[in-house]
């Protein structure tokens, strides 16, 4: 995929898809989850979760349930010192909200 093609609805579609065959293909050899979203418009990682990015969270949790994971999952957020507590916390909130419902 072309990088200005990712943003676009089929790039995100890829993106999701491509991690799902990825977590298909390794099953119980996913022990560990660095957990974040990807900015729709600046295609960068690490940003809060729920944040107008692209991962499918409901979708990933429903594949984890799917192959019963029950490796880590760890926040890994860029923030401003200022934002940090609150981004994360954010996340947490979230990620719980996701899990609860997968």
């Amino acid at each position: 995929m072309k990088p200005g093609e990712r943003s676009t609805p089929d790039g995100i579609a890829i993106y999701n898809d491509v991690m799902h065959e990825l977590i298909d293909q390794l099953g119980p050899k996913v022990i560990h989850f660095h957990v974040h979203d990807v900015d729709r418009k600046l295609w960068k990682d690490h940003r809060p979760i729920g944040a107008g990015g692209v991962i499918d969270y409901p979708r990933l949790l429903r594949k984890l349930k799917q192959i019963d994971y029950r490796g880590l999952m760890v926040l890994e957020i860029e923030s401003t010192q200022e934002r940090a507590k609150a981004d994360f916390a954010d996340s947490k909130r979230r990620l719980q909200e996701f899990m609860a419902e997968a």
